[in-house]
């Protein structure tokens, strides 16, 4: 599966940037978000870093692994999640790629891959749809957002 969104963004790539990484800030634009703690508190940055996040899923809290497999400062960030409500082995990747815009502003691109598996392929049709809705709703609630940081 594979949802891909492009948004025009207004702000500094060091407020988008902030959005992305702050874990408290994190929390006012993804909805299910609870909350994103790292592995280690003495490294919060860069590549191989890894933290559990704890989503909304329902009524459940469930928590997920996440590994920053790119960071680009101001620039790209991906991350690979697994856990959680994953089936064995399934794993999502996340990207953010931010660029300048012409005339002002930034483009962020938003990518999210998932290779479904078992039960999940099964319902892929309906996943995707709840993914890409829930991708509207929160990177629409990050551009409303990324100028008041």
């Amino acid at each position: 599966m594979h949802v891909h969104r492009q948004l025009e963004i207004q702000g500094t790539r060091a407020q988008l940037w902030r959005c992305l990484t702050d874990p408290e800030v994190l929390k006012r634009w993804v909805s299910s978000l609870v909350d994103d703690t790292p592995e280690d508190p003495e490294r919060t940055s860069g590549v191989g870093v890894v933290s559990t996040m704890r989503l909304r899923e329902g009524n459940k809290v469930v928590a997920y692994r996440s590994v920053v497999t790119e960071w680009e400062h101001e620039r790209r960030l991906a991350i690979r999640i697994s856990g959680g409500m994953f089936a064995e082995g399934m794993e999502m990747d996340v990207a953010y790629e931010i660029s300048s815009r012409a005339g002002g502003g930034m483009l962020l691109d938003y990518d999210v891959r998932v290779p479904l598996k078992g039960f999940f392929l099964l319902m892929s049709p309906l996943i995707w749809l709840m993914s890409k809705k829930n991708a509207n709703t929160d990177l629409t609630k990050l551009q409303t957002l990324v100028p008041t940081v």
